[in-house]
């Protein structure tokens, strides 16, 4: 029964690194709905003539969280 305790009251990572963890997976679920969004024809219409940038920023934070995710 105590060993139950123990394991339930030590953290398996710091605090830092979960929350690190979680911002990147946050960063990569916005990414991808950004770029899935960019493709979407009623999208399109209200975003205008902001698709480059959107395409670019959709890339750009896909990559950078999918790299911290994956050497994390």
């Amino acid at each position: 029964m105590s060993h139950f305790f123990h394991e339930i009251a030590t953290p398996r990572v710091s605090f830092n690194e979960g929350f690190k963890a979680f911002f990147n997976a946050g960063t990569f679920a916005s990414s991808l709905i950004l770029l899935v969004g960019v493709f979407v024809p009623d999208t399109l219409k209200a975003i205008g003539n902001l698709k480059p940038f959107l395409l670019f920023a959709g890339v750009a934070g896909g990559a950078y969280s999918l790299r911290a995710l994956l050497l994390g």
